[in-house]
């Protein structure tokens, strides 16, 4: 192979997982523990090949997921979801150990896991599991240990139901190479946790903040009306001309964040001799009151040029006086009811 094929090679190859902090110290973990759980659970000779750890997007998870893989979902904290998978060579290793005691060097069977499969090797994986997060503990790498946290479901799951149970997002994830029975079989064991989401948090004293916000200016504008003019119109406007308010502007004043975003409507009034606004709770009926003032409309209109005149009504006729009705006439008497027996 020359230089130039490698080349291409390393340019074609898929991309690998983004390496995270630690992942030496899980890797040396895991190749301790995982034999010795094996040899004590299963008298199963295994070592352990490449960890690796890494960050992938959820097509990268689902992607590796075939039909012949084992599946379990697992779920941890806030209802999160997240896949524990077996290869075939790793579920076959660990059911021929446990129905002869030793690991044949066959191919694994090609048929997709049944729920019987995933009760035979659950054991186990919850051994692995269990020791894990143990010696992470004590070594301080519960953060690092994608699956912490995690707890296996029950039941086998196709690849199908696995993609509408994870949400698409960034993993975390742990593969781990295995090699089973004196090289008789080779298996990987991947886990994928979905990355966990930013914790907002909360001041355990939120009045030391509130001492200093308490002062600070938050300049307010009331807003008694506004009124659409046309351009040609309001260039006309002088002194002295009258422009009709609504009704309801005097019990629905605006008070606006100088952007304009409304912070209450207010009833206007007068204090100690001054304008002032008295909130109020907004809306309601005094916003039906949307007409113009009836003894200012008329006065309003005419002080803006080029407007004219209302023009007079006619009064109407007076209506003719209703006849006087004449008296009901008397009701006979209602006879006696029979005697009840």
């Amino acid at each position: 192979m020359n230089d130039m094929t490698s080349v291409l090679r390393r340019k074609l190859a898929p991309s690998r997982p983004a390496a995270v902090p630690g992942g030496a110290s899980v890797e040396a973990l895991l190749r301790k523990l995982m034999p010795r759980d094996a040899d004590r659970e299963l008298r199963l000779d295994l070592m352990v090949g490449a960890v690796t750890l890494g960050t992938v997007p959820k097509t990268a998870v689902t992607d590796r997921l075939t039909a012949l893989d084992l599946a379990f979902l697992m779920k941890g904290p806030g209802d999160t979801r997240g896949l524990c998978l077996m290869t075939p060579g790793l579920l076959a290793a660990l059911t021929e150990v446990q129905m002869s005691g030793r690991v044949t060097r066959s191919a694994p069977p090609d048929r997709i896991p049944t729920r019987t499969d995933g009760i035979v090797v659950a054991e186990m994986l919850d051994r692995w599991m269990r020791s894990a997060l143990e010696a992470a503990e004590e070594a301080g790498l519960t953060d690092i240990l994608p699956f912490a946290g995690y707890a296996r479901m029950d039941g086998v799951q196709p690849r199908r139901n696995v993609v509408l149970a994870l949400d698409p997002v960034e993993y975390r994830t742990l593969s781990v190479d295995l090699v089973l029975g004196d090289d008789a079989k080779t298996g990987t064991l991947f886990f994928a946790m979905p990355v966990p989401r930013p914790l907002t948090v909360v001041s355990p004293q939120p009045g030391r903040m509130l001492r200093h916000l308490a002062t600070v200016p938050a300049p307010m504008t009331a807003v008694l009306a506004r009124l659409p003019h046309p351009y040609g119109q309001a260039r006309r406007l002088g002194v002295g001309d009258l422009i009709p308010i609504p009704v309801s502007a005097l019990v629905n004043v605006r008070l606006e964040t100088l952007a304009g975003k409304l912070i209450a409507t207010a009833r206007l009034g007068q204090l100690n001799g001054q304008k002032a606004v008295r909130l109020s709770s907004g809306g309601g009926a005094a916003a039906a009151l949307s007409g113009p003032p009836i003894s200012g409309a008329r006065a309003g209109l005419a002080g803006i040029a080029g407007a004219t005149p209302f023009p007079g009504l006619a009064e109407l006729p007076g209506l003719p006086d209703l006849p006087d009705l004449p008296d009901f006439p008397d009701l006979p008497d209602l006879p006696d009811l029979p005697p009840l027996d």
